[in-house]
């Protein structure tokens, strides 16, 4: 489990890149080579994976692939710390002692052993 300084290095390295969400460009720079831009909604360039693919479909592909997932991880990471504070939430909850409602209390006095 992460800790809670761990989860805060995360958020601090998430706070200092552009703010997203980002896409992709896609620019076939000739027939073996084609780079895929990482972009903000500005079209700002992030950063950029490279492929010199040489007609092989699956290098293509692959840096494609990449390339989504670094575009898409910017907004993902916001989910996830979202997702793991909500839960560590719930479960503080979960876990602290509640006061018997009246209705147990009740049952509890009224019940009889047999």
């Amino acid at each position: 489990m992460l800790t809670p300084d761990e989860l805060a290095a995360i958020a601090a390295l998430r706070d200092k890149t552009v703010p997203g969400p980002w896409g992709v460009i896609r620019i076939d720079l000739d027939e073996e080579v084609t780079s895929f831009l990482i972009a903000n909604s500005g079209d700002d360039r992030i950063a950029s994976v490279d492929v010199a693919h040489e007609g092989d479909a699956g290098a293509l592909a692959g840096a494609e692939a990449d390339a989504h997932f670094i575009a898409e991880a910017r907004v993902i990471v916001d989910l996830l710390l979202d997702e793991v504070t909500e839960l560590r939430t719930q479960l503080a909850y979960a876990s602290t002692p509640r006061r018997r409602t009246w209705s147990n209390r009740l049952g509890l006095r009224n019940r009889t052993d047999t």
